[in-house]
Order: structure tokens, then sequence, then C-alpha cells
């Protein structure tokens, strides 16, 4: 029975990734590569600064445009560490990047693969400039990536002990990504509740197990809950309308403003300064003028607050354009999330908001992803030119994990309900697809960061896909026709 086998003890081999890593560190810190904090003060998703350190909770409950969690980090780390608040937050993303380091180490360990390929795999995913750049950029994308790995070691260890700990790290895992980027809805987790109930346990176990869902889901839930009571929306964020606008089509928008069928605010760009939208949006209820966080038009270095009550009516007006235009247009809509996805194909390192390392970086930073060749062509952005990239191996990668997971539902079909596979790869593979389905649907052009997301998941999930695969091709390939075997 799976419960009955034994977690490896990797003690060793986590000391010996920990030099290679601290040893990695100082060469990239050599060449030039610094933690970049400066998105506290410029990215458009996290709080005013002043606010993050003076007005934290009445900030964070009346926060509408981002799930809490991250901002919540920011404003506690900003609260203890008020002088090295940098140096704090480069010291979690590093303990980001060894749990990823040792995680993927782990977790392909127990999924049967040998010591020196899994370790060899995991340094190598380790020293990727993805890696490296998003470990180095203050954003939620490196620990955002390190819960969801966390969350699939958790699971794959459940399943193979039913160690009640770890059901439960599963789960705050989970919920802790749902409190933290709007991506990940209240419907992936009621998702990943139903995987973690599936294991095989103990009836009384699984009732904790239940109740300890329950608890989270409230937590989720309660998060909509606020909002739909506050503003009016039920969701994370209030930005779904916005941020829909920018992947559709835009031919036909000033023929359509000017019959009347679309409002005018859509021929500016989403996230415009608020007193470009109309004196109207910029009106905020008066039980909401006494709190900043929702008030003021711009935070206090001058840049636009896009937390602003205003918003969440703009971002309505967007969705609703939206919804006219992909409704009479589907073809070009379509036309859209093919681009959508070519972006989401490219490497990740390609990014501009990770510009100043990448440049430390030098010829190292188009080591593609994955091993394999890849299309390049030369792009500038923001006055950066680097070479833009799409790896062959990445869109491989995604069939295997597709092609991967059907034959898990197969062997789970066959076995009746038990699949040598594993739920663990289940979640991975579902948690790669939801993304990559969710945000090419819904975005365009930043597309490979929402990748980045899920990058561990994708890179442990296709070892496990191309195994299956293998082992298929190979099985069928030694049957010979009257059935016997060929060996």
């Amino acid at each position: 029975m799976l419960h009955k086998l034994r977690v490896p003890n990797l003690s060793t081999a986590t000391l010996s990734m920990l030099l290679v890593y601290l040893g990695s560190r100082l060469l990239f810190w050599l060449a030039g590569v610094s933690f970049d904090a400066s998105s506290l003060s410029s990215s458009w998703q996290f709080l005013d600064v002043e606010l993050l350190k003076n007005e934290l909770l009445q900030s964070l409950y009346y926060l509408h445009s981002q799930p809490p969690a991250f901002n919540l980090f920011l404003g506690a780390v900003l609260e203890a560490f008020p002088e090295n608040y940098s140096g704090v937050m480069h010291c979690f993303y590093m303990v980001c990047g060894v749990t990823i380091y040792v995680l993927t180490y782990r977790t392909l360990r127990l999924h049967r693969f040998g010591t020196a390929f899994s370790l060899l795999a995991a340094t190598y995913f380790i020293v990727t400039p993805q890696a490296i750049l998003y470990e180095n950029w203050l954003f939620y994308t490196w620990p955002v990536a390190t819960l969801l790995l966390v969350a699939a070691y958790a699971l794959a260890v459940y399943e193979r002990t039913l160690h009640l700990r770890y059901a439960v790290m599963f789960l705050l895992s989970v919920g802790v990504v749902c409190l933290t980027r709007a991506t990940f809805h209240l419907v992936y987790l009621v998702a990943c509740v139903g995987i973690v109930l599936v294991v095989r346990q103990p009836r009384r176990q699984r009732k904790v197990v239940a109740a300890v869902s329950l608890g989270v889901l409230s937590v989720v839930g309660g998060l909509f809950l606020k909002n739909l009571v506050l503003f009016g929306f039920f969701g994370s964020s209030s930005w779904l309308g916005m941020n829909l606008w920018k992947i559709v089509p835009k031919d036909q928008v000033d023929t359509l403003v000017a019959e009347g069928k679309l409002p005018p605010l859509v021929q500016l760009h989403p996230f415009t300064r608020i007193s470009r939208y109309g004196k109207e949006y910029s009106v905020v209820p008066e039980e909401y003028r006494d709190i900043p966080a929702v008030s003021d038009e711009t935070k206090s270095n001058g840049r636009p607050n896009l937390n602003h009550f205003g918003y969440i009516a703009i971002s309505k007006e967007y969705r609703n354009a939206a919804v006219y235009v992909i409704s009479h247009d589907v073809p070009a809509y379509l036309w859209r999330v093919g681009a959508a996805w070519l972006f989401y194909l490219r490497d990740s390192a390609n990014y501009a908001f990770v510009g100043r390392n990448r440049r430390a970086l030098g010829s190292y930073a188009n080591l593609a992803p994955f091993v394999g060749p890849r299309y390049e062509r030369k792009l500038t952005f923001r006055g950066t030119e680097y070479v833009d990239s799409i790896a062959w191996a990445i869109p491989v990668a995604m069939i295997a994990t597709c092609i991967g997971g059907i034959l898990a539902v197969a062997r789970t079909r066959r076995a009746r309900g038990e699949s040598d596979l594993g739920l663990s790869f289940a979640f991975m593979v579902m948690t790669v697809w939801y993304v990559a389905i969710v945000v090419n649907s819904l975005e365009l052009l930043e597309n490979n960061r929402f990748r980045a997301l899920t990058n561990p998941l994708l890179f442990v999930a296709t070892f496990l896909s191309l195994r299956a695969i293998w082992g298929v091709l190979t099985a069928r390939w030694r049957a010979a026709p009257d059935g016997s075997d060929r060996r």
C-alpha cells in the first residue's frame, strides 16, 4: 500500500545542495546580480509604502485590486525592519530558492527517479536564468512558485505516509497561493480540496482533512464575500475587466464607440491614471473618503493608486465592453488567444522588469530554460535590447504533461481508483494547465511571467510524463503481434 512506503532520509543530499546553492549565488553576486526591490515603490500591485508602514490592516481590509497576502508580507517586513527591509526580503527569497531546489530533488526521488539524475535535474533548474532573475526580483512570482511546489511535495508525501501534517501543509500552501495571486480562483481551491480528499485514508482522518479544508475554504471564501459586500464583485481582484481588455481585438473599437455601442473610456489604455477617465470615476462614496487606500488618486510618490475606488466601476466597463467585442468577433479573439500562447511559450527570463539583473548575467541570460533548440529574435523593450526566444522544449513539455495527464486518468480507471503516477502528479498537471488556460484566455503580453509561477511544477511533471510515455511506447514495442513478449 502507498501509505507503507518510506520517505527517504535526504539530509546529506540537502546539505550538499545547500552548499551548491550558496556557491552558485556567490558566483552570480560576483557577476553583478543583486536583489531588486525597486518594485516596492513602483508596482501597481503593491499598496503605497506609507500605507504599508502606517495603515497596514485598514488598507488590507479595503484592498480590492489584489488578494492581500503579499501586501501583508511587505507591510510586516517594513514594520519589523524599516531600515533593512531589502536585505530581509532578499534572505526570504533565497529561502524560497533553497526550498525549490531541495523539493525539486525530493519530489523526483519520491517518484522513484535515481539520486544522481534527481540531483543533476534540480541543480540545473536552480541555476537557469529564470530562477536567478525571479529570485532577485521583489514580486509574488517566486514565492507563489515555491508554495505550489511545496503543495505538490506535501501531497506526494501524504499519499505515501498518510501523516496528517502533510495534508495540512498541502491545504495551507494552496490557500496562501489563492490569497496571493488572483489567477488562483476559489474554484481552483475547491479542486485542490477534492484531490486531497480522494487520497485513500481512514475515515476519521478524512474528517480531520475535511475540517481543515473547510477552514481554508472559509478564509479564501471570506475574502470573496468581503469584496462582494464592500465593493459589489465576487472575486479576489477588481482588475478582471481591465486585464481582459488587453487581449480584446481593437480594430473596430473606435467605430463601436462612435456608434454608441462601447463607452468612450475603452479608448484609453487600461490602468491609466483615474483623472483621465472623467470626474465621475474620481468620486468616492462618503463612507470611503477617509480611507487613503481607496480614496487617494496617487500614492505618496506620485504614482497612480490603482486601488482607488473608481477603478471598480472602470474595470466593469472594460469587462462589459470586452464581452461585447469578443461575442461579436470570436475569430479575432481566438487569434489573440493564439498570440497569448506564443507569449506564454517564451523564455520567462525575457521579461522587461527583470532587465537590470538580466544585463548583469550577460550572454548567460540567453541560456534556454530547458535543454534544446529554440527560436530567437532580437527585441527592444523599454530601451533594453535582448534576445527573445521560444525554447522548443517548453511546448514539448506542455504537450508531454497533457499526454501524461491522459495516461494518468487511463491508468487510474484501469486500476480502479489508483495510479502509479499519483495524485501529486495530477495536482501538478492540473495546476500547469489551469494557469496556462486562464492567463492565455484573459491576458496578453506578460504571459511568460505567468508561466514562471508554474515552472518548477512543469519541470518535474515533464519528467514524470516522459517516463510514463516512454513506458507505454516500449511496452507496445516489446509486445509481439501474437501477444508474446519480445524480450
